[in-house]
């Protein structure tokens, strides 16, 4: 798609995400509320860990990864958790591998988990060559 451009989010344009959040995920969606919680996943050593996929002004997808050298303290983890995949339904075809492509080409993971997605998601990561599986999860009442 000629003028497409995909960058990482910047303050100024918070706004026009929550809007595109708005009229394509939900409008009751926690990022649409309150800043708290996007800002504790996608804010890191003052930058956002978001894409934006955009031509001129309009937003067209956003991807979100969660750097988990955030959470460890290991510095040079280079472990994701891809987050928030979202793109315009009427948008040109791609534009979400696209997004998903430059998270690949700029932070170079040695490990991507995604917790949570929907069938269409799973037949896309399968597609795409990831090791899919249900996770066990366990609990231990003291």
């Amino acid at each position: 798609m000629q003028n497409l451009q995909i960058n990482p989010l910047i303050i100024k344009d918070k706004c026009k995400l929550k809007n595109f959040v708005k009229k394509n995920w939900s409008k009751n969606h926690l990022f649409t509320k309150d800043e708290t919680i996007f800002n504790f996943q996608y804010h890191y050593k003052n930058k956002f860990s978001f894409l934006v996929a955009r031509k001129k002004s309009e937003i067209l997808g956003v991807q979100g990864y969660i750097d988990y050298a955030k959470y460890n303290k290991i510095e040079h983890s280079k472990q994701i958790f891809l987050a928030f995949w979202c793109v315009k339904t009427n948008s040109n075809f791609g534009i979400g591998l696209k997004l998903h492509n430059k998270i690949m080409d700029l932070v170079k993971p040695s490990f991507v988990g995604i917790v949570g997605i929907n069938v269409r998601a799973l037949k896309l990561h399968k597609w795409l060559g990831f090791k899919v599986f249900k996770m066990r999860h366990h609990v231990l009442i003291s």
